[in-house]
């Protein structure tokens, strides 16, 4: 008796175990294929720099002082709150949050997060195997900003920015075309 219940629990788990392996290849599968119409606009709209990156997720990196571990607990949901980059020609305007250390706030102005109305200087692009890498500077009285934007053809993008006031923050969210201003 006691060794059907062994066999008993054996094959449970080990049932169990298979379930697991079966869920978790069915979830690795690649995203949605990208339509031709879908990647030519996608191609213009980088190539001709004129895109709108919407912010669903910040993620504040870490400093030495406050270290941050990495996880979704981290990433900080603010979907429809109005975050954004625009990126028209050589003019970058952004309204991004920041949460993080500043060294520097000397010309803090009231404002907390990082808002740019500048030109997008030194300005760089290239396709990488999944989409397009984009890298740019912003300045803002006597900060500089430095910019990576990783873009893939579903939407999906990721934005890094760098300045030696403030530590590293990420965000992520989707581009899109740039709206009409009414």
């Amino acid at each position: 008796m006691k060794r059907l219940n062994r066999n008993f629990v054996f094959v449970i788990l080990y049932g169990v175990w298979v379930a697991a392996i079966v869920m978790l290849l069915g979830s690795c599968q690649a995203a949605a294929p990208v339509s031709a119409e879908q990647q030519a606009n996608f191609d213009r709209m980088v190539e001709g720099k004129a895109l709108y990156f919407e912010v669903e997720h910040v993620q504040p990196l870490s400093a030495q002082a406050a270290p941050i571990r990495s996880g979704s607990r981290y990433r900080i949901n603010v979907t429809g709150e109005g975050y954004y980059l625009s990126l028209q020609g050589d003019s970058l305007e952004t309204y991004l949050p920041y949460f993080g250390q500043r060294y520097n706030v000397s010309d803090y102005q009231n404002r907390s997060g990082i808002e740019l109305n500048t030109s997008a200087d030194d300005y760089q692009v290239a396709r990488t195997n999944k989409g397009y890498r984009m890298e740019f500077f912003g300045q803002e009285g006597y900060e500089r900003f430095r910019m990576l934007l990783n873009v893939l053809p579903n939407g999906r993008a990721e934005l890094s920015v760098f300045s030696p006031q403030r530590n590293v923050i990420r965000f992520s969210g989707n581009i899109r075309e740039i709206p009409e201003r009414s």
